[in-house]
């Protein structure tokens, strides 16, 4: 019945929006595309791109190349003032951009000029498409770890949280240790979102060996490279320089 049709589509989007819709708001059009957006985005495919610049500064030119909707970079090296330039220059280019914190100058100029170089952390995204800002709490040691960033990008009608990490290297005595805390560190942010996610990043290392990528396999995540693998037969090439296949 028409009633039972109202019903079933308000059970439907209040989970999604994780609100309550009263009765007395539902419209007919609610949710539903009216005629064309005047930028509708992509219709066939969303490109991202995952890169290690090592240092951002005087490469969005670069990035600009992978011609992607999505552009998630790690060790990005961005000083308050690149951070700055780099977001204007994205900005220019139709890209929203979000940041981790700025990085600690590299070197300190005896004149206290701004330093354009930083220290080797930080991570950020670009998006083209429509993108907003992750409405949750950061655990203040993740905000602080400089190696996090996000955002929430909508592909057509649907929300999706892009998390954009940054992995330590393998000079770290710790291990596997610290990579494993990273990505488990993300785990509250992505239970409170509540939204599908993509998670990406260079994590120097194969996420599926880390104990923490036990949750997210469970709760249904695939790792890029095994997927790859599985649906085509082979592996893709290594990220950079025969280097194992630890960009994910």
């Amino acid at each position: 019945s028409p009633g039972a049709r109202k019903c079933a589509f308000l059970f439907f989007i209040c989970p999604l929006f994780c609100m309550k819709v009263p009765f007395n708001s539902f419209a007919m059009f609610f949710a539903t595309p009216v005629g064309q957006a005047s930028n509708p985005g992509p219709d066939d495919c969303i490109r991202l791109a995952i890169c290690n610049p090592t240092a951002i500064n005087k490469k969005v030119g670069h990035l600009l190349k992978f011609e992607a909707d999505i552009v998630s970079v790690s060790e990005t090296s961005a000083t308050s003032i690149v951070q700055k330039a780099v977001t204007r220059e994205m900005l220019s280019n139709g890209y929203s951009s979000f940041w981790s914190p700025p990085v600690a100058p590299k070197k300190h100029t005896v004149d206290c000029r701004p330093s354009y170089r930083g220290e080797a952390v930080g991570s950020a995204l670009f998006s083209r498409l429509p993108t907003r800002k992750t409405r949750c709490e950061i655990p203040l040691a993740l905000q602080e770890s400089q190696r996090f960033s996000s955002a929430v990008v909508r592909f057509g009608t649907c929300e999706v949280l892009i998390i954009s990490l940054y992995g330590f290297a393998n000079r770290y005595k710790e291990g596997k240790r610290p990579n494993d805390l990273l990505l488990a560190s993300i785990i509250p942010v992505v239970n409170e979102v509540g939204l599908p996610y993509i998670i990406c990043g260079d994590f120097n290392e194969p996420l599926v060996k880390l104990p923490s990528f036990q949750f997210f396999k469970d709760d249904g995540a695939v790792e890029a490279f095994d997927w790859f693998h599985k649906q085509f037969g082979y592996k893709p090439p290594p990220t950079c320089g025969g280097a194992p296949r630890n960009d994910s």
